[in-house]
């Protein structure tokens, strides 16, 4: 099986993603890599909610560029800086990825502290729970 996962588009990314997919008969699901940066100092910008870093990308790709591939959020994380990392956790997976996404078959975390942001899950007692709370739903438990 091989999977097709760039990041999300952001300010300075190559474009138009399309010139990258390597085409259907190569790609067996689609995949994107996004992250909510926050205020985070390691790279100062603004809180972005789960469907603020996907939409976009996620709308061209299984819209228009390989709308019949069954897609994974690959890597995704948020800071606890500038918002509520819980809240953008718990919206991330129980409602957005469940109600907004149906291309999406699965979902991964990136659950390690790297370049200066603290993106594991455990970074707070209150994203733990968000996270428990929202894989806990039979949309997670079933498959």
């Amino acid at each position: 099986m091989w999977t097709w996962c760039p990041n999300v588009q952001y300010p300075g990314s190559v474009k138009p993603l399309s010139s990258l997919y390597p085409g259907d008969a190569y790609v067996d699901w689609t995949c994107l890599d996004g992250y909510n940066w926050g205020t985070d100092p390691a790279r100062p910008g603004r809180w972005m909610s789960f469907d603020e870093v996907f939409r976009e990308t996620y709308g061209l790709v299984s819209t228009w560029i390989a709308p019949s591939k069954p897609m994974m959020i690959g890597e995704m994380g948020s800071t606890e800086h500038g918002g509520s990392k819980a809240e953008w956790i718990w919206d991330a997976l129980a409602v957005q990825v469940p109600l907004r996404y149906p291309a999406v078959r699965a979902v991964v975390w990136f659950n390690k502290a790297w370049d200066g942001v603290g993106w594991p899950i455990e970074s707070s007692e209150a994203a733990r729970a968000a996270f428990a709370g929202a894989i806990s739903s039979p949309v997670y438990v079933s498959r």
